[in-house]
C-alpha cells in the first residue's frame, strides 16, 4: 500500500510540472517547429542531467541492456516529434487534452504485458476509464484552433499512443536492472539530441537569448516531470501512473483560469470532475 501510495503521489506532482511544460510548450511552437526545435530540447535536458547523471545515474553495459534503451529510446523520439507536433497544430488546452488520452492505449495494452502491468482492479480499471471519459469530453469542449480541426488531432493522439504503450517497455528495463530512470533518461536524451541533429537538420536562426532562457526553462521543468513519472512507474502498475501523471490537463484549466483568466466551459468543469472522481477510483482502489 505505501508503495502504491508513493507512485500515485510522485505520478500526481509528474503531472503539474507537465502542466507548466504543456503551457511553455506551445509558446515555443510560436517561435519555431518541431523540426528546429527538438535537437535544442534533448540537448538541454542532457545538460541538465549530466552534473547528476555519474553519481545517480545506473545502466548495464550488455547488448540485450543497450538493445533494449535503444529501442525505448526510438519510440520515444518519435513520440516526442508528434508531441510538439500538437502543439504546433493545437491550442495549450485542446493539445494537453488529447495527449492525455494515453492512459486509454496503456490500459488496453494492459492484458498483453501481463508480467509488467501487474494487478489491475476493477476499481483502478474503472478509475483509469473514468479518467479518460473525462478527457474526451475536455477535449470536446476546446475548438482547434483555426485551420486545424480534426486532422490536427493525429498528431497528438499518436504521440498518446506511443507514449502509453511504451510504458511496459520502460517498465520492463526497470525490473531487469538494465537501468533506472537517471540513467534511461540520460542516455535518452542524448541519443535523440543527436538523432535530431542528424535526421532532422535543425536550422538555428530562431535562437536567442529570450528563446534559450524559454528552452532551458522548459528543459528543466520535463527533466523533473519525467523522472517523477519514471521513479513512479519503477514502484507502480503502468496503467494507473500513467492515468496520475496525465491529470495535467486539471492543472492545466487551472493555470489558464488563474493566471490567464481564461473562462472555462461547463463542460470543461464537467471533465474536470470526471477526471478527479477517476483518480478517487483509482487511489481507493489500490
Amino acid at each position: 500500500m505505501q508503495t502504491f501510495t508513493l507512485s500515485i503521489g510522485l505520478g500526481l506532482i509528474s503531472a503539474v510540472f507537465g502542466a507548466f511544460a504543456n503551457l511553455s510548450a506551445r509558446q515555443i511552437m510560436r517561435l519555431t517547429s518541431p523540426r528546429d526545435y527538438l535537437a535544442l530540447n534533448f540537448g538541454l535536458l542532457f545538460l541538465w542531467l549530466l552534473p547528476a547523471a555519474p553519481f545517480l545515474g545506473r545502466v548495464q553495459l550488455s547488448a540485450a541492456a543497450l538493445g533494449a534503451l535503444l529501442a525505448a529510446a526510438l519510440v520515444d523520439a518519435a513520440a516526442n516529434y508528434l508531441y510538439f507536433k500538437a502543439f504546433e497544430q493545437n491550442d495549450a488546452a485542446s493539445a494537453s487534452m488529447l495527449l492525455s488520452l494515453s492512459p486509454l492505449f496503456t490500459l488496453a495494452l494492459a492484458p498483453f504485458f501481463a508480467a509488467q502491468a501487474g494487478a489491475v482492479s476493477w476499481a483502478q480499471a474503472l478509475g483509469v476509464a473514468a479518467v479518460v471519459a473525462g478527457l474526451v469530453l475536455a477535449a470536446r469542449g476546446v475548438n482547434p484552433q483555426p485551420g486545424g480541426g480534426a486532422r490536427s488531432w493525429a498528431a497528438p493522439l499518436g504521440a498518446a499512443a506511443l507514449f502509453g504503450a511504451n510504458f511496459y517497455l520502460l517498465k520492463w528495463i526497470f525490473a531487469q536492472g538494465y537501468a533506472n530512470p537517471v540513467g534511461y533518461y540520460f542516455l535518452r536524451a542524448g541519443l535523440i539530441a543527436i538523432l535530431a541533429w542528424g535526421m532532422l537538420r535543425p536550422r538555428w536562426a530562431w535562437v536567442n537569448g529570450a528563446a534559450l532562457r524559454l528552452s532551458a526553462g522548459r528543459a528543466l521543468l520535463v527533466a523533473v516531470q519525467w523522472l517523477l513519472l519514471l521513479y513512479a512507474l519503477q514502484v507502480g502498475s503502468p496503467a494507473v501512473v500513467k492515468a496520475a501523471s496525465d491529470a495535467s490537463p486539471l492543472f492545466v484549466m487551472a493555470f489558464l483560469a488563474l493566471f490567464w483568466k481564461a473562462r472555462l466551459l461547463p463542460r470543461q468543469w464537467a471533465a474536470a470532475g470526471c477526471i478527479l472522481a477517476g483518480l478517487g477510483l483509482v487511489t481507493l482502489g489500490g
